[in-house]
């Protein structure tokens, strides 16, 4: 870890460690470990690798959904964006503050020659496209399961979102051209007083963002986005499978959604690297809503994570090794820019 990055978030850093032990202490106080091993030894692989197989296919959507959103500054390949995509979830997962983002980035700016601006704000409009959609499908759900703990909450959240969303969009679409002949005019200015930096990353900024109000293939971005849900619940829905639960096939897909919503949730926690303790605390609170033994939850928590963790780190890892750039490199040098 970068010694200027640990001067520069001293406080975020602690806090993140923090709760991530908090949540470690709660998931795995009073673990049996005989018990723990018994279960281990009870999974049928052969889910968990179907599993793992479609968590790596979704990463490959997600590359092609991410490569429309670059369209507009560029036609790249989608192999080089593939590899960014995985060394980013590498960074997540080993660096904290998800430091893995701007490693994406920039890896993306080394392949496809895009300004960092550009890749920056690419992930920008990516992960709000993924919040977005988060939020209308949890709010869709807790409407049809009122169990659900701060339902009404979820929903509200969601429309607001949603409205405030559209709102924005529609106003950008109107305006568009007006705005658009405004920033031209002063980038114009800038490159006249010989600020030619500030006037590049300020029109790649802006034609990132246009995106959300002039996507490229805005139904196939839609659909893709609806795609990836669908893959993570089968992902979750095959890992309770691995497991010798007696539930319904109604009672698994329930338990998988409430799964996703709480998983989802815990990436938004700050905690140490790759979710350790949120990610397995969510998941023991929302298998304790349908009774399940904490012992099982236990098991399934550190499963479940382990499977997320490893698919998306060992390539990760490879691709990076591959491509010759240190990750501390990486690191330091955007710390000194900030």
């Amino acid at each position: 870890m970068s010694l200027g990055l640990i001067k520069q978030h001293p406080i975020k850093l602690f806090v993140s460690f923090l709760v991530s032990i908090i949540f470690l202490y709660f998931a795995f106080r009073g673990l049996e470990w005989s018990q723990f091993i018994h279960s281990l030894s009870q999974i049928n692989i052969y889910y968990i690798v179907i599993a793992g197989l479609l968590l790596i296919f979704s990463i490959w959507v997600r590359t092609l959904r991410w490569k429309i959103l670059l369209s507009p500054q560029k036609d790249c390949k989608p192999y080089p964006l593939f590899q960014a995509l995985y060394i980013g979830y590498f960074g997540n997962n080993v660096l904290p503050l998800r430091m893995g983002e701007v490693v994406r980035a920039v890896i993306a700016t080394k392949f496809t020659g895009i300004p960092i601006s550009g890749t920056g704000i690419s992930i920008v409009v990516e992960r709000g496209i993924d919040v977005i959609s988060f939020l209308i499908l949890a709010g869709i759900y807790t409407a049809f399961y009122p169990g659900f703990p701060s339902a009404r909450l979820v929903s509200i959240i969601g429309l607001v979102v949603v409205l405030l969303s559209t709102i924005f969009i529609v106003l950008m679409s109107k305006n568009s051209e007006r705005v658009k002949t405004r920033l031209t005019n002063w980038v114009e200015k800038k490159r006249g007083e010989g600020k030619k930096g500030i006037a590049k990353h300020t029109m790649t900024i802006y034609r990132g963002l246009e995106t959300i109000w002039n996507m490229p293939s805005p139904w196939i971005v839609f659909g893709m986005t609806l795609f990836l849900w669908i893959l993570y619940l089968v992902i979750t829905m095959l890992t309770l499978q691995a497991f010798d639960f007696s539930y319904s096939s109604f009672e698994f897909f329930k338990i998988a959604a409430t799964l996703l919503i709480f998983t989802t949730l815990s990436l938004s926690v700050p905690a140490a690297p790759g979710a350790v303790g949120t990610y397995h605390g969510a998941v023991i609170i929302a298998l304790g809503l349908f009774s399940l033994d904490k012992a099982n939850a236990q098991v399934f928590s550190v499963v479940m994570h382990l499977l997320n963790y490893l698919v998306m780190t060992i390539p990760g890892a490879i691709f990076l090794m591959l491509t010759g750039v240190k990750l501390s490199t990486i690191v330091q040098e955007q710390s000194d820019k900030t």
